[in-house]
């Protein structure tokens, strides 16, 4: 819970964190070749993320964020259908966006319905949906087996847009509502997180 969080270090500590991660991290990765640009802007949002939340203290009173509701997708992992190397695969079919991401060794990932339910369980109707745009899109998957299938939950805000809300006197803020773009909108979400540890430690 936020507000049991104690203040283990002085707030100024929340300003070094986002100066190591730039000028020291980031260049030891990227030299190493360890991450990709995507996942490393994940690992920058994450250390700024964990920096605001126990060097700021945050409460979990006094921000009115808008609510978010979970939307439920299902991604399906299929072997024996290769496009690795490859652009990935977008489009949109009965209404519904559609995508495949071709892996290494032949496997590749295609996804990913929307659903409005909190359930975890993945229904016989939804995975057809899912599996027959896929068919309608790349026939050749028509051979392709399948191997699993993941399900996860995304939160979207009552305008669809994402947020960041700042508390107005405790130092913290929160970030959310990017349904189904939030690696693409981790730039953004990061950039909303560095402009605030740098006003609230000033």
């Amino acid at each position: 819970v936020p507000k049991l969080v104690p203040k283990i270090v002085p707030k100024r500590a929340a300003r070094i964190v986002p100066k190591i991660v730039h000028k020291i991290v980031v260049p030891i990765l990227v030299s190493l070749n360890w991450v990709s640009l995507n996942l490393l802007t994940l690992i920058i949002l994450s250390l700024i993320s964990l920096s605001l939340y126990f060097f700021s203290a945050p409460t979990v009173s006094g921000v009115t964020s808008p609510p978010v509701r979970p939307i439920r997708g299902t991604t399906v992992r299929v072997r024996g259908f290769d496009r690795s190397g490859l652009p990935m695969v977008r489009s949109f079919v009965r209404g519904r966006p559609f995508y495949f991401v071709g892996r290494d060794q032949g496997y590749g990932v295609l996804g990913a319905s929307a659903e409005e339910k909190v359930s975890p369980d993945v229904e016989v109707g939804e995975l057809q949906r899912l599996l027959r745009d896929a068919l309608d899109t790349l026939p050749g998957l028509e051979t392709a087996s399948v191997e699993e299938y993941r399900v996860g939950h995304r939160p979207v805000s009552p305008s669809g847009q994402p947020f960041f809300d700042e508390h107005p006197t405790e130092g913290w803020a929160s970030s959310n509502g990017h349904y189904r773009h939030g690696v693409t909108l981790a730039p953004l979400a990061a950039s909303w997180a560095v402009s605030f540890v740098e006003r609230v430690t000033r």
